[in-house]
Formats: structure tokens, C-alpha cells, sequence
């Protein structure tokens, strides 16, 4: 019953904290270092500061997004699902989910990201799927890969001609 605990899957610099927050995808685990004195000042896990029960099962993409939310994909039995939590008190509270039922399986990397126009790329990564949704969750857009392909981390150009 060994964990792979030396795995971390998703590196983060969070500027206004001088700090980082990087994620133990195998022990459900991500720990906020201050980037001064290597201190850990936040630790989620299931007996951490903030403890996660069964809120999600091997993230990847952990990141803080700029509405301060928690935003991960997991890798779960019924499929690939981007989440994004709050913090209340000392639990996560679910805040936004996207994928659920749409049994789309990636099991490896993906990413979800909030656009500047409210929506959400979301990245099934190893399942070659990416899509655009709502905040609702409704789909804007899908793209897929051949089967066998997967999708690495995407990033959002807004305007290559800004100005022109």
C-alpha cells in the first residue's frame, strides 16, 4: 500500500503570496510553501489545515485561479471532472464542476482554465478532448484528437492583433 508521495504533478508561483502551491496527486495532498523560508502555510489533504473527504481523487492541474478558487481536474472511475472549491472554515466547498456526466476518461494530465469572458476551457488530456463551457456548463465548442492522441496544456491567446 506504498504511495508514490515524491510524485507532484502541478507546480504553482502565487506572486501576491510570494509562495507556491504544488500538488501530491497520489496522497490528495497540495501544500502552500512560502517561497522565502520553505515554511508550509496551507496544507490541504485529508488531515490537513483544510481536509478534502472524497472531494475529488488524483488531481492534476491544481492552481489558484484569479477568482480565488481552488481549480483541479480529477481522474475519477466515472470519468475525467474539472472542479473549482472555495475554502469554508476547514473544508473545501464545491463551488463549479464540469464533466461528470459526459464520461469522458482521460486518466492522465488535462486542465481546466477560466477565460477572460466568463467561460471555461476545459482539457480532458489524455482523452484528446477539449471543450469551451458556460459557467452554466453548457458547450460553446468541442475539439478531439485521433484516438490515441493526447492533449498537452493549452493556452488561451486572447487577440494575437490587440490595438490594430
Amino acid at each position: 500500500d506504498a504511495h508514490d508521495w515524491t510524485h507532484a504533478n502541478a507546480l504553482q508561483y502565487i506572486e501576491e503570496r510570494d509562495s507556491y502551491l504544488i500538488t501530491f496527486p497520489h496522497l490528495d495532498t497540495f501544500l502552500e510553501i512560502e517561497r522565502s523560508t520553505g515554511e508550509v502555510t496551507l496544507e490541504i489533504s485529508p488531515e490537513g489545515d483544510v481536509t478534502v473527504n472524497g472531494d475529488f481523487d488524483h488531481p492534476h492541474d491544481t492552481h489558484w485561479s484569479d477568482d480565488g478558487l481552488l481549480r483541479l481536474i480529477s481522474h475519477e472511475e466515472e470519468g475525467t471532472v474539472a472542479r473549482a472549491f472555495s475554502i469554508d472554515g476547514t473544508q473545501l466547498k464545491l463551488e463549479w464542476s464540469y464533466g461528470s456526466e459526459l464520461n469522458i476518461t482521460g486518466t492522465v494530465i488535462g486542465q481546466h482554465r477560466r477565460m477572460n469572458n466568463g467561460n471555461t476551457m476545459v482539457n480532458f488530456g489524455g482523452a484528446g478532448v477539449m471543450h469551451e463551457v458556460t459557467p452554466e456548463g453548457d458547450l460553446v465548442w468541442s475539439m478531439s484528437s485521433e484516438l490515441g492522441y493526447w492533449l498537452g496544456n493549452g493556452q488561451w491567446f486572447y487577440d494575437f492583433y490587440e490595438g490594430e
